[in-house]
């Protein structure tokens, strides 16, 4: 009898151990088709740097911000030239440079900006490093022309709804971007004069093209990466949308006023005839008084000489 139930167990165990492992092959098929199935129906999709609608929370960080905190911002549209982005407003802390090379602009300002993160600032506190390093440039009206170049540091999301450290230096101030529309177009490599300007250009006339309306006078360079990264570099420029100007309708014909009726001539009133004037009674002359003859002469009047008494 034991060498019976021996040589059972013998016969069994191959088929127990084969059911084994077929019971094992079963989970893991199983797990390897259903998790993936499960976490694409727990998990939408969404594309980098782009929040789903309604969902701040969604958003997740493009490869180029790498682990550092950026603004967030939602993909409206994407062109073969252009993408178009919609930005939260933010707070940012920033300093105005006024430089000819818009270079010489980074360096100053980027110094300035990051004292303030290393401390230097009411708190004295230590703020992380953020991308990207934003500069909002006024171009000269030509190229050795003075341009205004504001370089921003965009504040970690700790600060974002609370007031962040005042600076302590003077030229660095806090501000609020609001959000707006901006169009954005990227390139690699290490961001120069000439290379930043060809790229304004080039995305300026692609919006030229389409007849969009965009701020011509103004534009942003974003830089993502610190100077000791060589490779996968990523920079952006940004112009900002505005609304079109509504075009003002032609204007309307000035009305023609009727003719004013000309006054027809008043009748000049028929004088009434002047009578004529009476005529003069020719008044009598008087009849000549007949002379009478003179009396005669007395002595005296006959000039005797006259006695003169003494």
């Amino acid at each position: 009898k034991r060498s019976t139930c021996v040589h059972r167990r013998r016969e069994v165990q191959p088929f127990a151990s084969e059911g084994r492992q077929m019971t094992v092959l079963n989970i893991a098929l199983a797990i390897f088709v259903a998790f993936p199935v499960a976490w694409c129906v727990r998990t939408p999709f969404v594309v980098p740097g782009e929040a789903e609608e309604g969902s701040v929370d969604a958003w997740k960080k493009p490869w180029f911000c790498h682990d550092t905190d950026c603004p967030k911002y939602k993909v409206v549209n994407t062109t073969a030239t252009y993408e178009v982005r919609r930005y939260a407003a933010g707070k940012w802390v920033s300093t105005d440079c006024l430089e000819t090379h818009f270079i010489d602009a980074q360096y100053a300002g980027f110094y300035r900006l990051y004292k303030y993160i290393s401390g230097k600032n009411a708190a004295m506190a230590k703020i992380p490093m953020t991308t990207p390093v934003l500069s909002y440039v006024t171009p000269g009206l030509t190229p050795k022309a003075l341009s205004n170049v504001t370089l921003s540091f965009y504040l970690p999301s700790m600060y974002q709804h609370v007031d962040p450290p005042a600076p302590t230096t003077a030229g660095i101030y806090i501000e609020e971007l609001p959000e707006m529309t901006v169009y954005v177009t990227a390139f690699g490599g290490w961001a120069k004069d000439a290379t930043v300007d060809a790229n304004v250009k080039t995305l300026e006339a692609a919006l030229k093209a389409e007849g969009i309306s965009y701020d011509t006078d103004h534009y942003f360079f974003a830089g993502y990466d610190p100077p000791y990264r060589f490779f996968d570099r990523h920079n952006e420029v940004w112009v900002r949308h505005v609304k079109a100007k509504p075009t003002p309708p032609p204007p309307s014909p000035s009305p023609v006023p009727p003719p004013t009726p000309k006054p027809s001539p008043e009748p000049s009133p028929t004088p009434s005839p002047v009578p004529p004037p009476p005529t003069p009674t020719p008044t009598p002359e008087p009849s000549p008084t007949p002379s009478l003859p003179h009396p005669p002469k007395t002595s005296m009047e006959q000039g005797l000489p006259r006695v003169q008494y003494s």
